[in-house]
C-alpha cells in the first residue's frame, strides 16, 4: 500500500502541472534601418523601371517561401462611387470590391500604384490577397518585408484575418479601425520637437510607421496598414528645419537594395523619425 501511494504522488506530481508553451517573438520590422527578408523567404526577382500609364518609377518584386509567395507588382487603382477595381501593369492579376463603405471614399484614379499581392496557403485552401494598395513602392516593399517576417503559417493567417477585420470573436480592433483616430487628426506639433506650428507641411513616406512610437499595431506587433496607403501627414517647425538644415524633399528618398532580401532605408529619414510619437502624425490613404 506504501509503494502505492508513492506512485500516486509521483502522477500528481507530473501529470498535474501545466505545459509552458514559448510566445512568439515579435517579427523584426526594421533591423539597423534595413528592411530584411528572413532566410525562410527567397527573392526571386527584384526590378526597378517604369510602369503603368504614367510611368510611375518603382519597384516590382517578387519573394517566395513553401506555398506561399509575395508579388509587389504595379497596378492601376481606381475607386468611383461603391466600386474599387485594381488591375496588374504588368501581370494578369486583379479584383473588383463593391460596397457601402466605398461609397463613404473619395473617388481615385484610375491612377498607377503598387499593390502587395499575398499568396499564402492556409490549413484548409490557398488564398489570394491584395493586402495593400500603396503610392510610393517603398511604401509597399516595407509592408511586404513586414509579412514575411511573420514566422508561422497560422500567425499569417491571423495577421490578415485581423487586417481585414474578419477574425472571429478577436478583441484587436481591424487595420482600418486601429488607424481612425491618426486618420482624423490634424498635424499640429512639429515632428522633430512636439512644438505647436504650422511652418512647414512635409510628406513622410510609410515605410517608416514602425519606427513610430505608439503606431498602432496588431497581432505580433504588425504595424496597422490601410487597404489604401498614401503616407503621413507631417508638420516640422521653422527652428526643428533649420536646427537639423533641412532643405525640400529631406524626407523623401528612395530605399535601396544593398543585397537580395536587404534593403536599406535612407539613413537622414530614420534617423529624424525614429522614435518620434504616432500622434505627431495624419495617417493619409488614397
Amino acid at each position: 500500500m506504501g509503494n502505492a501511494d508513492e506512485d500516486m504522488n509521483d502522477d500528481a506530481d507530473t501529470g498535474g502541472e501545466q505545459m509552458d508553451f514559448p510566445e512568439s517573438e515579435p517579427p523584426t520590422l526594421v533591423d539597423d534601418g534595413a528592411l530584411i527578408v528572413p532566410d525562410s523567404w527567397e527573392e526571386t526577382m527584384f526590378e526597378r523601371g517604369e510602369f503603368g500609364p504614367e510611368n510611375a518609377a518603382g519597384i516590382e518584386a517578387k519573394f517566395k517561401t513553401g506555398a506561399h509567395s509575395i508579388h509587389l507588382m504595379p497596378v492601376v487603382f481606381e475607386r468611383a462611387g461603391r466600386e474599387e477595381r485594381i488591375e496588374g501593369a504588368t501581370a494578369d492579376s486583379g479584383m473588383t470590391k463593391f460596397g457601402s463603405e466605398i461609397e463613404e471614399k473619395p473617388d481615385f484614379g484610375p491612377e498607377t500604384v503598387f499593390a502587395v499581392q499575398l499568396d499564402y496557403s492556409t490549413f484548409t485552401s490557398q488564398e489570394m490577397e491584395f493586402y495593400a494598395v500603396c503610392r510610393n513602392s517603398g511604401d509597399a516593399l516595407a509592408v511586404a518585408c513586414w509579412l514575411m517576417n511573420v514566422e508561422t503559417t497560422a500567425e499569417l493567417e491571423e495577421v490578415v484575418k485581423i487586417h481585414n477585420g474578419t477574425m472571429m470573436d478577436s478583441y484587436i480592433d481591424s487595420d482600418e479601425e486601429a488607424l481612425e483616430d491618426l486618420r482624423a487628426q490634424e498635424a499640429t506639433n512639429c515632428l522633430l520637437t512636439g512644438s505647436p506650428t504650422q511652418s512647414r507641411e512635409v510628406m513622410v513616406p510609410f515605410m517608416y510607421a514602425a519606427l513610430f512610437e505608439g503606431y498602432p499595431a496588431s497581432h505580433l506587433d504588425m504595424p496597422a496598414v490601410p487597404h489604401a496607403v498614401d503616407g503621413f501627414e507631417a508638420v516640422v517647425s521653422h527652428t526643428a528645419w533649420k536646427n537639423h538644415d533641412l532643405s525640400e524633399g529631406a524626407f523623401e528618398g528612395t530605399v535601396e537594395r544593398e543585397a537580395a532580401g536587404r534593403y536599406v532605408l535612407p539613413a537622414g529619414v530614420v534617423e529624424l523619425v525614429d522614435g518620434a510619437p504616432a500622434e505627431r502624425v495624419r495617417v493619409k490613404v488614397l
